[in-house]
């Protein structure tokens, strides 16, 4: 399997090779801020540290990197996808649907209709940021689109790319089963 895939890094492209990003879904930093847990092993660069990856309640992994004196949480897939393969409007599908598996080869940009095939028919919640209680459960997409949502902003969130959409959090319901 992927075990024995060797560990390449390359430049996270507009932070002026200050950060990377590995085949295998790590980003680590040149400078050692409070974000960096102070692990390094054989395989990070010398002089980069392992940023540490925040898993957000949809299950993806995002990172902070400091661009021109911004912070920006960037998605670990996309980092991953725009470095080895190239930018892309494209959504990202986790082809094992682990979405911590952020390794290359489990990563492919899809076409949109590809994704939501993948994931039209799964419920999806729509829930209080602030509480965090289920305001209401969809069994579908199109329910939600049929009760007034707009269907590429539900996806934004649900694809990690938007943190709210109207007031609320969006996630698939069966991820916390």
């Amino acid at each position: 399997g992927d075990g024995l895939m060797k560990e390449e890094w390359k430049p996270i492209k507009e932070s002026c090779g200050r950060y990377i990003v590995s085949n295998k879904g790590r980003v680590a930093s040149s400078y050692n801020q409070g974000k960096c847990s102070k692990d390094r092993d054989g395989d990070v660069p010398e002089g980069f540290y392992l940023l540490k990856q925040k898993r957000e309640n949809t299950g993806y992994c995002r990172v902070s990197l400091f661009i021109d004196g911004k912070r920006h949480m960037r998605s670990v897939h996309r980092l991953v996808m725009e470095a080895f393969v190239g930018p892309s409007p494209k959504e990202i599908n986790h082809i094992n649907e682990n979405k911590q598996d952020n390794r290359v080869t489990n990563l492919e940009y899809s076409t949109t209709k590809a994704n939501h095939i993948h994931s039209i028919a799964r419920s999806i919640e729509r829930v209080y940021v602030d509480s965090g209680k289920v305001a209401a459960i969809y069994s579908s997409l199109i329910a939600a689109k049929e009760d007034g949502y707009n269907l590429s902003n539900i996806n934004a969130v649900l694809a990690g790319d938007a943190d709210i959409y109207r007031g609320y959090f969006w996630r698939y319901h069966d991820e916390f089963r």
